[in-house]
């Protein structure tokens, strides 16, 4: 079964796989991250937010990037709004965005909530 938030991501147009990421350079070596590189994820992982956001406002929340971590590929956000103490927010964070940065960026591996 879809999920709302999955529903109304497709209805404006959102679509994981349009895509803000490329395919990782297979030269570059996972452990040699440099600066330019993190910056650019992080631009990525802004950009993806950016298509999230209108349907997390649509009910009153917000999403802000907080942290990624390029050793173990793990986004740290946090929910506001109506999202900070919505029963749904923990459904959201893995069906919604955790979901679709990891489908669009080869270099998110989880996102997790934070205060």
């Amino acid at each position: 079964m879809e999920s709302y938030l999955s529903q109304v991501l497709r209805n404006v147009g959102f679509e994981a796989s349009e895509g803000h990421g490329s395919a990782p350079d297979p030269r570059q070596d996972p452990d040699d991250l440099s600066t330019a590189t993190v910056e650019s994820t992080l631009d990525e992982i802004e950009g993806v937010l950016d298509d999230i956001r209108p349907a997390v406002r649509s009910d009153g929340g917000d999403i802000q990037l907080v942290s990624f971590d390029p050793e173990n590929g793990r986004v740290a956000v946090r929910l506001v709004g109506a999202c900070y103490d919505c029963p749904m927010s923990t459904a959201t964070l893995r069906a919604g965005i955790e979901q679709h940065l990891c489908h669009a960026l080869p270099a998110v591996h989880s996102v997790e909530a934070v205060a």
